[in-house]
């Protein structure tokens, strides 16, 4: 009796012991989901865009390398960036072919996976640097010249052009503290063509 007891004690005690250093399913999986988080790269890195320090989505550009159904591959300032895409991404306006376009992605900053890409303005642009236009508006992109109380001038493929600013003239978003000359800006022309608006966007600054 006394035999059988000391066997039925080593008996349990190994048991114990063997279930103690087994790891579950569900610590394997944690362990393997912390990996993963760990080798996913921040893409606010890459980033130009003010949101990317707060919880707001942010912006990636870069040139298209390639696209697969999975993924987006651009080259950030020669430096190639692979972003995953999200079930819901979508490819904003009308467009065939987006290789080697300077393209504009969104990321979600919860999941820094990309919701949409678009081509940037600049390449939007035709050589008047008009990006975009309607009934009411044109918008133009370009280098900036110089500007005096009443008018602005800026650089496109077609050479220098100069605007006169219309009486309700104003700067939007935030400039740099250097001077703009050389700055790749932003102008709102009314129906008269006089210009409405001029905004600084670091997105259009040091693309290749």
């Amino acid at each position: 009796m006394r035999i059988k007891m000391i066997v039925l004690i080593c008996l349990l005690s190994f048991g114990l012991i063997a279930c103690s250093t087994e790891k579950s399913p569900k610590d394997n999986s944690d362990s393997s989901d912390h990996t993963h988080k760990q080798a996913q790269q921040d893409l606010k890195q890459y980033s130009q865009d003010p949101d990317k320090d707060s919880d707001q989505d942010f912006d990636l550009v870069g040139r298209l390398i390639e696209e697969s159904d999975d993924q987006i591959n651009i080259n950030i300032n020669g430096k190639e960036v692979l972003i995953p895409k999200s079930k819901s991404f979508a490819v904003k306006g009308s467009h065939n072919n987006l290789k080697n376009q300077l393209v504009k992605v969104e990321i979600g900053n919860h999941n820094q996976q990309a919701e949409e890409m678009e081509l940037t303005a600049l390449a939007k642009a035709d050589r008047d640097g008009v990006y975009e236009k309607n009934d009411d508006e044109t918008k133009i992109i370009g280098k900036y010249i110089s500007e005096t109380d009443k008018d602005i001038t800026i650089q496109v493929k077609n050479g220098d052009k100069t605007y006169l600013k219309s009486p309700d003239y104003k700067i939007e978003g935030k400039l740099p503290s250097k001077q703009l000359k050389g700055k790749i800006v932003r102008l709102e022309l009314q129906k008269n063509n006089k210009v409405k608006s001029l905004e600084y966007k670091q997105e259009d600054q040091n693309v290749e």
